[in-house]
């Protein structure tokens, strides 16, 4: 699991030499191909979207743009619960 203060998504986690051990890179777009396709379940994509770790509060948002600034976030990174 990744979580930060707005949300939290589960993803698979990797280890690298090429990058800082405390930093996590998101993927985005992902998704579970084996759930339904259908609303509102949408391949349970909001359960992994890198989107709900962000916020669209006018603060945190590009002026001009109302988009998201692409800059670090703080968060806990945690194994998720294995559901049989």
């Amino acid at each position: 699991m990744i979580e930060t203060t707005w949300g939290k998504i589960k993803q698979r986690a990797r280890f690298s030499t090429r990058i800082d051990p405390r930093i996590v890179d998101i993927q985005h777009s992902w998704w579970f191909p084996e759930e339904i396709p259908d609303d509102p379940i949408l391949y349970r994509a909001f359960e992994s979207n890198a989107n709900m770790l962000t916020t669209d509060r006018d603060e945190y948002c590009d002026p001009p743009t109302g988009a998201m600034r692409l800059s670090p976030y703080l968060c806990k990174v945690y194994p998720a619960k294995k559901y049989y």
